[in-house]
């Protein structure tokens, strides 16, 4: 094997002695592998998903409010989910209520109760829940994240576990704020049906956030609606699946703030839901509103922009994608979303360096 390495011309530069150390390291272990591959050692495979790949879904639940939502309404519609698959999963929920949600078990799925790390603040607690999940899994694993309070709709295991055949290793998209009222949500609709129910009783929260008509001092999304076609653009998308693989992943907040730049949208690795292959509803209580989210002036480009002065790219590349809400037509993108997107991209680039994505 030979130690003389050719570099290429731009590391001949003075002072990088370093790179050309790493550069020649990198090239022997290149010689490395495909020796070992001449002599029937294979390279180790790429993670593979499949009929008997586990699913394992995140489910955490404590305070009496979302174990009601998780045991009337998020529960059973993930068991549906589980049912339409065939394959056994095990549903994992850290509370303090555990009996409540043991003998919910059944011959499909397993439920799991972990004790939940107590903090302060409650974005901290479901941080460490839904990390707590992603460590122990199994390599190979399809890890599934909610919340006590998102309903899924009956797709969430099936179309994860196609898309997982590819090239995607992450699902993205939205659960819209919806209210219960006399009707509650679908439990193992389809995903137009459940996304249907969620805009017919969309949350003021939501009703504040349409383009057009929206006055909410907090843009961190967008609806736009023309005739019965709705569509969302989201800085914060939620990673609702994803296969676990050798990767470390690394995040700073809630796993809707950072964790989709641990992933490759070149490669296709992430999968964006824009023709709402699968549908998933946020269930909020009325209160909300006048508490933490407010009105003001009707939302404009300058307004998103400002509220965002400090999102960081893997944000902005979220924000361009369309996820459909409902409707049948092609899913567009709105000006106001590309003219938002471009500013925001310029303000990126000169803080964290042109080209971050």
């Amino acid at each position: 094997m030979s130690e003389d390495i050719e570099f290429p011309a731009w590391l001949h530069e003075p002072g990088l002695l370093a790179a050309q150390e790493m550069y020649r390291r990198l090239a022997l272990l290149e010689e490395r592998v495909a020796c070992l591959e001449t002599f029937g050692v294979a390279k180790p495979a790429s993670v593979e998903v499949g009929p008997s790949s586990s699913v394992v879904i995140a489910v955490p639940a404590w305070g009496e409010a979302y174990i009601r939502r998780a045991v009337d309404h998020v529960i059973p519609a993930v068991k549906a989910a589980v049912k339409e698959d065939g394959e056994p999963a095990t549903i994992v929920v850290h509370t303090d209520a555990p009996a409540r949600f043991i003998k919910l078990s059944d011959e499909l799925c397993r439920i799991e109760c972990r004790p939940f790390t107590h903090h302060k603040e409650f974005h901290k607690a479901l941080t460490a829940a839904h990390l707590d999940v992603i460590e122990k899994a199994k390599i190979g694993s399809i890890v599934i994240l909610l919340n006590a309070d998102i309903v899924p709709s009956i797709e969430l295991v099936t179309f994860a576990r196609r898309a997982f055949n590819g090239e995607n290793r992450i699902i993205a998209s939205v659960a819209p704020r919806c209210l219960v009222t006399n009707e509650p949500p679908p439990v193992g609709a389809a995903a137009k049906d459940l996304l249907k129910w969620a805009w017919r009783n969309r949350h003021p929260v939501t009703e504040d956030l349409v383009w057009g008509r929206g006055k909410s001092t907090l843009p961190t999304m967008l609806f736009f609606e023309k005739g019965g076609e709705v569509t969302l653009h989201c800085f914060h998308l939620h990673p609702f699946a994803l296969l676990k693989d050798e990767r470390t992943l690394k995040f700073k907040g809630t796993i809707d703030d950072d964790v989709l730049g641990n992933y490759d949208e070149r490669k296709r690795e992430i999968c964006y839901l824009t023709n709402a292959e699968i549908g998933f509803a946020e269930l909020s209580p009325a209160s909300l509103y006048g508490t933490r989210f407010k009105s003001a002036d009707l939302i404009r480009e300058e307004h998103v922009i400002n509220y965002g002065r400090n999102y960081i790219p893997v944000h902005i590349r979220n924000f361009r994608h369309p996820l459909r809400i409902t409707g049948d037509g092609p899913v567009t993108v709105h000006p106001a979303v590309t003219a938002i997107a471009a500013k925001m991209q310029q303000h990126a680039d000169r803080r964290y360096g042109v080209g971050r994505r």
